[in-house]
Protein backbone atom coordinates (compact mmCIF):
# COMPACT_ATOMS: atom_id res chain seq x y z
CA UNK A 1 0.00 0.00 0.00
CA UNK A 2 1.41 3.37 -0.95
CA UNK A 3 1.93 5.96 1.74
CA UNK A 4 -0.53 8.87 1.82
CA UNK A 5 0.87 12.26 0.97
CA UNK A 6 0.69 14.84 3.76
CA UNK A 7 -0.13 18.46 3.15
CA UNK A 8 1.48 21.01 5.43
CA UNK A 9 1.18 24.75 4.88
CA UNK A 10 4.36 26.70 5.58
CA UNK A 11 4.57 30.36 6.53
CA UNK A 12 8.00 31.91 6.13
CA UNK A 13 7.46 34.44 8.88
CA UNK A 14 6.73 31.67 11.41
CA UNK A 15 9.11 29.16 12.96
CA UNK A 16 6.26 26.66 13.13
CA UNK A 17 4.31 25.36 10.18
CA UNK A 18 0.53 25.10 10.38
CA UNK A 19 -0.52 21.45 10.41
CA UNK A 20 -3.11 20.46 7.83
CA UNK A 21 -3.44 16.67 7.46
CA UNK A 22 -4.29 15.42 4.00
CA UNK A 23 -7.74 13.88 3.40
CA UNK A 24 -6.02 10.51 3.00
CA UNK A 25 -4.44 10.82 6.44
CA UNK A 26 -7.72 11.85 8.08
CA UNK A 27 -9.62 9.01 6.40
CA UNK A 28 -7.01 6.41 7.34
CA UNK A 29 -6.80 7.44 11.01
CA UNK A 30 -10.58 7.71 11.38
CA UNK A 31 -10.85 4.20 9.94
CA UNK A 32 -8.31 2.83 12.43
CA UNK A 33 -9.91 4.54 15.43
CA UNK A 34 -13.43 3.54 14.34
CA UNK A 35 -12.30 -0.07 14.01
CA UNK A 36 -10.91 0.02 17.56
CA UNK A 37 -14.24 1.44 18.74
CA UNK A 38 -16.11 -1.34 16.94
CA UNK A 39 -13.91 -3.95 18.60
CA UNK A 40 -14.60 -2.35 21.98
CA UNK A 41 -18.35 -2.46 21.36
CA UNK A 42 -18.09 -6.07 20.25
CA UNK A 43 -16.43 -6.92 23.55
CA UNK A 44 -19.71 -6.20 25.34
CA UNK A 45 -22.48 -3.67 25.69
CA UNK A 46 -21.51 -0.16 26.75
CA UNK A 47 -20.41 1.10 29.17
CA UNK A 48 -18.51 -2.07 30.07
CA UNK A 49 -17.54 -3.12 26.56
CA UNK A 50 -14.68 -0.69 26.15
CA UNK A 51 -13.32 -1.61 29.56
CA UNK A 52 -13.26 -5.29 28.59
CA UNK A 53 -11.45 -4.31 25.40
CA UNK A 54 -8.87 -2.29 27.34
CA UNK A 55 -8.43 -5.15 29.80
CA UNK A 56 -7.72 -7.49 26.88
CA UNK A 57 -5.04 -5.15 25.52
CA UNK A 58 -3.64 -4.71 29.03
CA UNK A 59 -2.82 -8.42 29.26
CA UNK A 60 0.20 -7.61 27.12
CA UNK A 61 1.72 -5.40 29.84
CA UNK A 62 4.74 -6.88 31.55
CA UNK A 63 7.37 -5.68 33.99
CA UNK A 64 11.06 -6.33 33.59
CA UNK A 65 12.09 -7.71 37.01
CA UNK A 66 15.57 -6.22 36.87
CA UNK A 67 14.88 -2.73 35.53
CA UNK A 68 11.40 -2.30 37.02
CA UNK A 69 10.16 -0.98 33.66
CA UNK A 70 6.58 -1.73 32.70
CA UNK A 71 6.14 -2.14 28.97
CA UNK A 72 3.80 -3.57 26.36
CA UNK A 73 4.82 -5.19 23.07
CA UNK A 74 2.43 -4.77 20.14
CA UNK A 75 2.74 -7.13 17.16
CA UNK A 76 0.37 -8.37 14.48
CA UNK A 77 -2.20 -10.34 16.53
CA UNK A 78 -3.40 -12.36 13.53
CA UNK A 79 0.15 -13.45 12.71
CA UNK A 80 -0.55 -12.82 9.05
CA UNK A 81 2.68 -10.83 8.93
CA UNK A 82 6.16 -11.69 10.11
CA UNK A 83 7.34 -9.29 12.81
CA UNK A 84 10.83 -7.86 12.66
CA UNK A 85 13.36 -9.06 15.22
CA UNK A 86 15.93 -6.40 14.28
CA UNK A 87 13.92 -3.16 14.04
CA UNK A 88 11.23 -1.60 16.23
CA UNK A 89 9.26 1.53 17.08
CA UNK A 90 9.96 2.63 20.68
CA UNK A 91 7.33 4.74 22.46
CA UNK A 92 8.16 6.21 25.89
CA UNK A 93 4.86 6.95 27.61
CA UNK A 94 3.29 10.28 28.66
CA UNK A 95 3.53 11.68 32.19
CA UNK A 96 0.66 10.78 34.55
CA UNK A 97 -0.93 8.41 32.02
CA UNK A 98 -2.16 5.14 33.48
CA UNK A 99 -1.21 1.85 31.91
CA UNK A 100 -4.67 1.16 30.51
CA UNK A 101 -4.53 4.37 28.49
CA UNK A 102 -0.98 3.51 27.49
CA UNK A 103 -2.04 0.30 25.72
CA UNK A 104 -4.57 2.17 23.58
CA UNK A 105 -1.85 4.53 22.34
CA UNK A 106 0.45 1.58 21.65
CA UNK A 107 -2.12 -0.44 19.72
CA UNK A 108 -3.18 2.59 17.67
CA UNK A 109 0.46 3.30 16.85
CA UNK A 110 0.97 -0.30 15.68
CA UNK A 111 -1.99 -0.08 13.31
CA UNK A 112 -0.90 3.31 11.97
CA UNK A 113 2.65 2.05 11.37
CA UNK A 114 1.29 -0.96 9.51
CA UNK A 115 -0.91 1.28 7.34
CA UNK A 116 2.12 3.48 6.60
CA UNK A 117 3.90 0.30 5.51
CA UNK A 118 6.76 0.71 7.99
CA UNK A 119 8.95 -2.35 7.48
CA UNK A 120 12.50 -3.46 8.07
CA UNK A 121 15.01 -4.21 5.31
CA UNK A 122 13.63 -7.74 5.00
CA UNK A 123 10.05 -6.51 4.50
CA UNK A 124 8.86 -7.52 7.98
CA UNK A 125 6.40 -5.33 9.90
CA UNK A 126 7.75 -3.33 12.84
CA UNK A 127 6.66 -4.17 16.38
CA UNK A 128 5.80 -1.30 18.73
CA UNK A 129 7.20 -1.28 22.27
CA UNK A 130 5.48 1.15 24.62
CA UNK A 131 7.12 2.03 27.95
CA UNK A 132 5.26 3.52 30.87
CA UNK A 133 6.56 6.76 32.33
CA UNK A 134 7.91 6.19 35.87
CA UNK A 135 4.82 7.67 37.56
CA UNK A 136 1.32 6.70 38.65
CA UNK A 137 0.91 2.89 38.60
CA UNK A 138 4.23 2.26 36.86
CA UNK A 139 7.84 2.60 37.85
CA UNK A 140 11.49 2.47 36.85
CA UNK A 141 13.96 1.13 39.37
CA UNK A 142 16.55 3.88 40.01
CA UNK A 143 19.20 4.13 42.69
CA UNK A 144 19.93 7.34 44.62
CA UNK A 145 22.63 8.46 42.18
CA UNK A 146 20.30 8.01 39.23
CA UNK A 147 17.53 9.91 41.02
CA UNK A 148 19.91 12.84 41.49
CA UNK A 149 20.65 12.81 37.76
CA UNK A 150 16.94 12.87 36.93
CA UNK A 151 16.40 15.83 39.27
CA UNK A 152 19.02 17.76 37.30
CA UNK A 153 17.19 17.11 34.02
CA UNK A 154 19.28 14.14 32.94
CA UNK A 155 16.81 11.40 31.95
CA UNK A 156 19.50 9.08 30.66
CA UNK A 157 19.10 6.62 33.58
CA UNK A 158 15.47 6.08 32.52
CA UNK A 159 16.44 5.76 28.83
CA UNK A 160 19.04 3.13 29.77
CA UNK A 161 16.35 1.09 31.49
CA UNK A 162 14.08 1.38 28.44
CA UNK A 163 16.77 0.25 26.01
CA UNK A 164 18.00 -2.52 28.30
CA UNK A 165 14.44 -3.84 28.58
CA UNK A 166 14.01 -3.75 24.79
CA UNK A 167 17.25 -5.60 24.13
CA UNK A 168 16.24 -8.45 26.39
CA UNK A 169 13.43 -9.56 24.08
CA UNK A 170 14.91 -8.18 20.83
CA UNK A 171 18.58 -9.16 21.30
CA UNK A 172 19.36 -8.54 17.63
CA UNK A 173 18.03 -4.96 17.65
CA UNK A 174 19.72 -2.96 14.89
CA UNK A 175 17.47 0.01 14.20
CA UNK A 176 14.84 2.02 16.10
CA UNK A 177 12.27 4.67 15.36
CA UNK A 178 11.32 6.69 18.45
CA UNK A 179 8.18 8.66 19.19
CA UNK A 180 6.46 10.07 22.24
CA UNK A 181 4.19 12.80 23.56
CA UNK A 182 4.36 14.91 26.72
CA UNK A 183 6.97 13.31 29.02
CA UNK A 184 7.51 10.73 26.30
CA UNK A 185 8.24 13.50 23.80
CA UNK A 186 10.95 14.83 26.10
CA UNK A 187 12.46 11.35 26.37
CA UNK A 188 12.74 10.87 22.59
CA UNK A 189 16.12 12.63 22.00
CA UNK A 190 17.58 11.07 25.16
CA UNK A 191 16.66 7.59 23.98
CA UNK A 192 17.89 8.41 20.48
CA UNK A 193 21.33 9.47 21.76
CA UNK A 194 21.63 6.29 23.80
CA UNK A 195 20.63 4.16 20.81
CA UNK A 196 23.35 5.74 18.65
CA UNK A 197 25.95 5.24 21.38
CA UNK A 198 24.89 1.60 21.53
CA UNK A 199 25.67 1.16 17.84
CA UNK A 200 22.10 1.24 16.57
CA UNK A 201 20.62 3.15 13.68
CA UNK A 202 17.86 5.67 14.28
CA UNK A 203 15.29 5.89 11.51
CA UNK A 204 13.31 8.90 12.67
CA UNK A 205 11.98 10.87 15.64
CA UNK A 206 8.45 12.06 16.45
CA UNK A 207 8.20 14.44 19.42
CA UNK A 208 4.89 15.83 20.64
CA UNK A 209 4.29 18.55 23.26
CA UNK A 210 7.49 17.91 25.31
CA UNK A 211 7.19 19.49 28.76
CA UNK A 212 10.91 20.10 29.36
CA UNK A 213 11.73 22.78 26.78
CA UNK A 214 12.34 25.76 29.07
CA UNK A 215 15.42 25.86 31.30
CA UNK A 216 15.05 26.90 34.92
CA UNK A 217 11.29 26.95 34.70
CA UNK A 218 10.51 26.14 38.30
CA UNK A 219 8.73 23.12 39.66
CA UNK A 220 5.78 25.08 41.10
CA UNK A 221 5.00 26.66 37.74
CA UNK A 222 5.22 23.31 35.95
CA UNK A 223 3.05 21.53 38.53
CA UNK A 224 0.40 24.26 38.33
CA UNK A 225 0.37 24.00 34.54
CA UNK A 226 -0.05 20.22 34.65
CA UNK A 227 -2.95 20.63 37.08
CA UNK A 228 -4.53 23.35 34.94
CA UNK A 229 -4.24 21.28 31.78
CA UNK A 230 -5.77 18.26 33.52
CA UNK A 231 -8.74 20.32 34.64
CA UNK A 232 -9.15 21.83 31.16
CA UNK A 233 -9.11 18.42 29.48
CA UNK A 234 -11.99 16.93 31.44
CA UNK A 235 -14.90 18.89 29.93
CA UNK A 236 -13.47 18.55 26.44
CA UNK A 237 -13.11 14.80 26.68
CA UNK A 238 -16.59 14.43 28.14
CA UNK A 239 -18.24 16.36 25.30
CA UNK A 240 -16.28 15.45 22.19
CA UNK A 241 -15.73 12.19 20.35
CA UNK A 242 -12.37 10.78 21.35
CA UNK A 243 -12.46 7.23 20.11
CA UNK A 244 -11.97 4.62 22.82
CA UNK A 245 -10.66 7.43 25.05
CA UNK A 246 -14.10 9.05 24.99
CA UNK A 247 -14.77 8.99 28.74
CA UNK A 248 -11.34 8.24 30.13
CA UNK A 249 -10.84 9.86 33.51
CA UNK A 250 -8.27 12.65 33.43
CA UNK A 251 -6.25 13.70 36.45
CA UNK A 252 -7.58 16.81 38.17
CA UNK A 253 -5.83 19.20 40.54
CA UNK A 254 -5.98 16.89 43.55
CA UNK A 255 -4.59 13.90 41.66
CA UNK A 256 -1.80 15.99 40.19
CA UNK A 257 -0.82 17.27 43.62
CA UNK A 258 -0.64 13.70 44.95
CA UNK A 259 1.42 12.60 41.97
CA UNK A 260 3.70 15.61 42.35
CA UNK A 261 4.45 14.67 45.97
CA UNK A 262 5.31 11.11 44.91
CA UNK A 263 7.27 12.02 41.80
CA UNK A 264 9.13 15.15 42.79
CA UNK A 265 12.34 14.03 41.08
CA UNK A 266 10.61 13.63 37.73
CA UNK A 267 8.98 17.05 37.92
CA UNK A 268 12.27 18.65 38.94
CA UNK A 269 13.87 17.05 35.92
CA UNK A 270 11.18 18.38 33.58
CA UNK A 271 11.52 21.84 35.07
CA UNK A 272 15.27 21.81 34.38
CA UNK A 273 14.44 22.06 30.66
CA UNK A 274 17.09 19.88 29.00
CA UNK A 275 15.06 18.96 25.88
CA UNK A 276 16.79 21.17 23.31
CA UNK A 277 20.22 20.37 24.69
CA UNK A 278 19.52 16.65 24.21
CA UNK A 279 18.05 17.23 20.75
CA UNK A 280 21.05 19.33 19.72
CA UNK A 281 23.46 16.55 20.68
CA UNK A 282 21.53 14.06 18.58
CA UNK A 283 21.13 16.44 15.64
CA UNK A 284 24.88 16.99 15.47
CA UNK A 285 25.50 13.26 15.58
CA UNK A 286 22.83 12.35 13.04
CA UNK A 287 21.94 15.43 10.97
CA UNK A 288 20.26 13.34 8.26
CA UNK A 289 17.71 11.66 10.51
CA UNK A 290 14.25 13.17 9.88
CA UNK A 291 12.50 14.59 12.94
CA UNK A 292 8.94 15.77 13.42
CA UNK A 293 7.83 17.92 16.36
CA UNK A 294 4.33 19.18 17.11
CA UNK A 295 2.58 21.46 19.57
CA UNK A 296 -1.02 22.42 20.33
CA UNK A 297 -2.73 25.80 20.59
CA UNK A 298 -3.00 27.15 24.12
CA UNK A 299 -0.89 24.44 25.79
CA UNK A 300 0.61 25.79 29.04
CA UNK A 301 2.84 22.75 29.71
CA UNK A 302 4.62 22.83 26.34
CA UNK A 303 4.30 26.44 25.20
CA UNK A 304 5.19 27.10 21.58
CA UNK A 305 7.07 30.28 22.54
CA UNK A 306 9.59 28.12 24.43
CA UNK A 307 10.63 26.62 21.10
CA UNK A 308 10.21 29.17 18.31
CA UNK A 309 13.60 30.85 18.79
CA UNK A 310 15.45 27.49 18.80
CA UNK A 311 13.92 25.46 15.98
CA UNK A 312 15.94 27.07 13.19
CA UNK A 313 19.15 25.57 14.58
CA UNK A 314 18.18 22.01 13.65
CA UNK A 315 18.48 20.24 10.32
CA UNK A 316 15.81 17.89 9.01
CA UNK A 317 13.34 19.03 11.69
CA UNK A 318 9.76 19.82 10.73
CA UNK A 319 7.86 21.52 13.56
CA UNK A 320 4.13 22.14 13.34
CA UNK A 321 1.32 23.45 15.51
CA UNK A 322 -1.86 21.41 15.70
CA UNK A 323 -4.92 23.72 15.89
CA UNK A 324 -6.78 21.78 18.57
CA UNK A 325 -9.00 22.93 21.41
CA UNK A 326 -7.88 20.46 24.04
CA UNK A 327 -4.38 21.92 24.45
CA UNK A 328 -2.09 19.37 26.13
CA UNK A 329 -4.99 16.91 25.92
CA UNK A 330 -3.85 15.94 22.42
CA UNK A 331 -2.25 13.06 24.33
CA UNK A 332 -5.76 11.62 24.79
CA UNK A 333 -7.28 12.47 21.40
CA UNK A 334 -6.85 9.42 19.20
CA UNK A 335 -7.97 11.20 16.04
CA UNK A 336 -5.67 14.24 16.28
CA UNK A 337 -2.72 12.33 17.74
CA UNK A 338 -3.08 9.63 15.11
CA UNK A 339 -3.14 12.19 12.28
CA UNK A 340 0.10 13.72 13.56
CA UNK A 341 1.77 10.29 13.82
CA UNK A 342 0.67 9.15 10.36
CA UNK A 343 1.72 12.46 8.78
CA UNK A 344 5.22 12.02 10.25
CA UNK A 345 5.50 8.35 9.27
CA UNK A 346 4.35 9.12 5.73
CA UNK A 347 7.16 11.59 5.01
Amino acid sequence: MSRPESEVSFYKEQALSVFEPSPEVVKAVDGIVNQMEAEARAAGKEPNGKYRYIERLSRGIDRNPRTGVKYALFTDPDRQEVNSDTEAILVPGPFATDLKTMVLIGEMTRRIAKFADCRDRFGRVLPVIMFSAPVADAGVRLNSSQVRQVKMGNFRPIAEKYLETTEEFIPGLEKVHIMGVSFGGGMVPVLANLAVESGKQVGGLIMGVPGNMKQGRGIIDLTQCFASEGAAMSPYLNNHRQGVFRKTEVAGVGAMIRQASNNLALLQGLAAGSFFEDLSVFNKRCPNVPSYMFFTDGDTVARTEYATDKLGAFTNLNAATLPTRERHGVVYNQHILGQAILTALSK
